[in-house]
């Protein structure tokens, strides 16, 4: 890292904006860190988006972040690239899991339900998009909990 946070601006980044009912998908190439902040920011306050940030441009095979908000809450599912093709997801989370209702995200026009210990407030989301666009890696403040299927 160059100490701007400019560590990974030669990788091929693409953000996808998902279908929300109110547009359709979009794709936009990220070339700095401004960009995507900015981009971020108006997703936050649009307040009902979805956005995957691909570190590798197009190659679906290698590891990406999913970001969901939802007025005030978001959550952040990151995806990591494993050789063996075992991809276990981790989410970003607020507290410890209990008995609890679930948040409704729009994913793709789908209501997606995400229990409340897995979101975090949408403005967290701007730090952590920074820190992954400039190190590649998760931010160290948040707490991450692995997603298994039978979860």
């Amino acid at each position: 890292m160059d100490g701007q946070g400019n560590a990974t601006t030669n990788l091929n980044w693409l953000a996808v904006v998902d279908y929300n009912g109110k547009h359709a998908r979009y794709e936009k190439p990220i070339s700095s860190e401004t960009e995507l902040l900015n981009l971020a920011n108006e997703l936050v306050r649009s307040g009902d988006e979805t956005l995957y940030l691909h570190p590798f441009g197009n190659n679906r095979n290698r590891e990406y972040m999913l970001i969901g908000i939802k007025d005030e809450l978001a959550f952040v599912q990151f995806v990591p690239c494993d050789p063996t093709h075992v991809r276990v997801p981790v989410f970003a989370r607020s507290k410890a899991p209990s008995s609890e209702i679930d948040v409704g995200f729009n994913v793709g026009g789908t209501l997606t339900e995400i229990p409340l210990h897995r979101c975090i407030p949408s403005e967290t989301v701007l730090r952590v998009c920074r820190h992954y666009f400039s190190t590649l890696a998760l931010l160290p403040d948040v707490s991450w909990e692995p997603k298994y299927i039978l979860d």
